[in-house]
C-alpha cells in the first residue's frame, strides 16, 4: 500500500504579511514607533524628505510607522529579510556608503552581538549633521551614558521615555 503525500499548500507573501500586520500587536507597536517619530517631527530631526535607515528592523514596525506619516524614503535592514518592508544586510556591516542617511533608528541595540560596532556602524551611514535615535530598554543615567557612549562620534541631545512599550528615546 502507497500513501501518498500531498504538497503542504504555499501561503504567499502577500496574505502572510496580511494576516501579520493586521494583528492587534503589530498595529499597536507601529502606532507607537509613529509616536515616537512625530515628536521627532516636531523637534525638526525628520521629516517627509529625510532618509531614513532602521537598523535591525525585524519585521518592519518602525518602516511601516516612518512611511505613514509621510516620510518617503526609508530602508530597513535585518539578518532575515521580511519583504517588502525590510531587506537582508548585517546590522553590524550595513551596505551602505558614508553619510547617506539623514537619520539612523533602532529599537533593537540591546540585541546586538557587538554593540559598539553596531553603533559605529549606524553612525558611519548617518550624515554630519544627522540624527541617530535608539530606543532602549528603561534605565537610569548610568544605563544612558553607557548606551550614549557606544556612539563615539556623537553627543546625547536628550533622553526620555516616550514609547508604549517601557522603552527610552535616547537621541544622540
Amino acid at each position: 500500500m502507497r500513501l501518498l503525500h500531498r504538497p503542504r499548500p504555499r501561503t504567499t507573501l502577500s496574505k502572510k504579511n496580511h494576516r501579520l500586520w493586521s494583528t492587534n500587536k503589530w498595529l499597536k507597536t507601529v502606532q507607537s514607533f509613529s509616536s515616537l517619530f512625530l515628536t521627532l517631527k516636531s523637534l525638526s530631526h525628520l521629516n517627509n524628505h529625510s532618509r531614513v535607515l532602521c537598523v535591525s528592523a525585524g519585521t518592519g514596525h518602525e518602516v511601516r510607522a516612518l512611511t505613514q506619516i509621510g516620510v518617503k524614503d526609508v530602508t530597513g535592514v535585518e539578518l532575515v529579510d521580511s519583504p517588502p518592508l525590510v531587506s537582508r544586510a548585517d546590522p553590524h556591516n550595513p551596505p551602505f556608503f558614508n553619510g547617506v542617511f539623514d537619520l539612523g533608528f533602532s529599537a533593537h541595540l540591546d540585541q546586538a552581538l557587538f554593540p559598539s560596532r553596531f553603533a559605529a556602524e549606524t553612525e558611519r551611514t548617518v550624515k554630519a549633521g544627522g540624527v541617530c535615535v535608539v530606543a532602549v530598554e528603561e534605565c537610569g543615567r548610568d544605563g544612558v551614558r553607557d548606551v550614549a557612549g557606544l556612539f563615539r562620534k556623537s553627543r546625547c541631545v536628550t533622553a526620555r521615555g516616550s514609547t508604549a512599550e517601557s522603552r527610552q528615546e535616547l537621541l544622540v
